[in-house]
């Protein structure tokens, strides 16, 4: 599987459970959170770090995961939409 494989099958498939972390924010606050995603909805991400969860603003990060033993590298801006129109395939008006 290439790598943009890789990319395009995590953009199509449920966020919740993946372990990840933040690698860049608008908000220094935010910058290296790390924690497994609990829940998603349009604009947001809930995180639970082992302590606490924090709600992240896509628009705000971008985070990494590793999926498939390949780490991924996603701008939170590249997947705001509804979980479940992201995983159809839906496309944006």
């Amino acid at each position: 599987m290439c790598w943009l494989d890789t990319v395009n099958t995590i953009l199509k498939r449920e966020l919740v459970g993946l372990e990840i972390r933040v690698v860049k924010s608008d908000n220094p606050s935010l910058a290296c959170i790390t924690g497994r995603i609990v829940d998603e909805s349009r604009n947001t991400l809930i995180v639970y770090d082992g302590k606490k969860t924090r709600k992240l603003i896509k628009a705000q990060i971008t985070f990494e995961t590793v999926f498939k033993g390949k780490k991924i590298i996603i701008d939170g801006k590249n997947i705001i939409r509804k979980p479940e129109d992201r995983i159809k395939g839906k496309m944006i008006r």
